[in-house]
């Protein structure tokens, strides 16, 4: 479960530190990771505020993305290049955990009463069963938590994937089952719908459908290699429709030639539009592709950062699945259908780079298993559940 602690133990035992009657509990949460793992956190802020919470949040630059002018956050602490460093010089999983702990120590002045843990140690306790953690509250030299491990079950040729859902585990840990659901939170801004349908315009958009596409995730190893067919297929079988396309590989993926004279594709970023820009512009760029999404008629895309976001949003969804599997992380997501990979190795749970290549394309195998026709099959079904319907 998470771990609701006083850091400091000078001030006194571990718990809740005492405030002055006038005033809401305040508390720290803890969570690093990606775009995609603050997402999962959303639904834990949301009912933390919902009691009347004052809510203070560790967590990597990027989390200024996904809670600006969210509500679900009233003070936000970044984690910084030297946290990181500092994490890196002790290794491993206590590290990581002693190095935000340091950094909710310099910011305890602001009042907090708790701190909650909801890091990515959450998950490996329950995805990795075999991997204990033992949890030391007292200690003052960085050995907040000690992580006991069994071999890895990869050796022993078991696969210890579970298929839990990601915000049910985080609002259990946190103490919130059954106070508030377990669905992303997102809220697209009016300055950036304005943007949205301005984009529109400026394209020829306005009278068309239009179905955003997702190229790729964290890395190759989320890049589906068959989108020129998918895509020909799509604008074939849908006269009316006009494909904008993400992410900063799409200047490599988009390297198919008839794509290149094909009006109907919009590729938004690109290598070239991306490199040397600041983080502003790269946070500005997700929040306004997620504007976009909720102004289309279809999404289709690999686990990502931008499906997490675009899980709170009404537009027909399309989702890829190969490291996870859909109840991990789709459940909950509103008109989303997930199609899993049919490798025999998927979901793996692995986020590395060492998976074994399939013969046909050189992607690796649970993204060459994903048949084209199949994904093509359930966007046209997605398609016809739009408010433009078939039209």
């Amino acid at each position: 479960m998470g771990l609701g602690l006083n850091p400091s133990p000078a001030r006194g035992e571990a718990g809740a530190s005492p405030r002055p009657a006038q005033r809401p509990p305040k508390t720290l949460v803890i969570r690093l990771g990606a775009i995609g793992d603050l997402m999962f956190i959303t639904p834990v802020l949301k009912g933390l505020k919902a009691l009347g919470e004052e809510v203070g949040l560790i967590c990597k630059p990027h989390g200024r993305a996904i809670f600006h002018g969210s509500g679900l956050v009233d003070r936000l602490h970044v984690w910084r290049g030297e946290d990181e460093a500092w994490a890196r010089s002790r290794g491993g999983l206590s590290g990581r955990v002693a190095a935000a702990w340091r950094r909710a120590e310099a910011v305890w002045g602001a009042g907090y009463d708790r701190i909650l843990i909801l890091d990515d140690i959450i998950e490996n306790h329950y995805l990795w069963p075999t991997r204990r953690l033992e949890v030391v509250a007292g200690c003052r030299e960085g050995a907040w938590v000690r992580q006991v491990e069994d071999h890895s079950p990869w050796e022993r040729g078991e696969r210890p994937f579970r298929y839990d859902n990601y915000y049910e585990i985080l609002i259990e840990s946190a103490g919130l089952t059954g106070r508030v659901a377990p669905e992303p939170v997102w809220r697209v801004l009016p300055a950036e719908r304005r943007w949205a349908a301005k984009f529109k315009r400026r394209r020829g958009l306005i009278g068309r459908r239009l179905g955003v596409i997702q190229l790729s995730g964290s890395g190759p190893n989320k890049a589906w290699p068959y989108w020129p067919r998918f895509c020909r297929s799509l604008l074939a079988a849908c006269p009316d429709l006009a494909l904008v396309t993400l992410g900063v590989q799409a200047d490599q993926l988009l390297e198919w030639g008839w794509a290149e004279r094909e009006p109907r594709i919009i590729p938004l970023a690109s290598r070239q539009t991306v490199a040397g820009q600041g983080f502003e512009v790269a946070w500005n760029r997700l929040r306004r592709e997620v504007a976009l999404i909720e102004a289309a008629d279809l999404f289709v895309g690999p686990d990502s950062s931008v499906l997490h976001c675009a899980g709170a949003l009404a537009t027909p969804k399309v989702a890829l699945m190969t490291i996870c599997h859909a109840r991990n992380v789709l459940t909950h997501y509103r008109n989303c259908l997930g199609l899993q990979s049919e490798a025999p190795c998927s979901p793996c749970g692995k986020l590395t780079l060492d998976c074994y290549r399939g013969a046909r394309t050189g992607a690796i195998l649970c993204m060459e298993r994903l048949d084209p026709g199949r994904v093509l099959a359930a966007s046209l079904a997605a398609l016809s559940r739009s408010p433009r319907g078939q039209a």
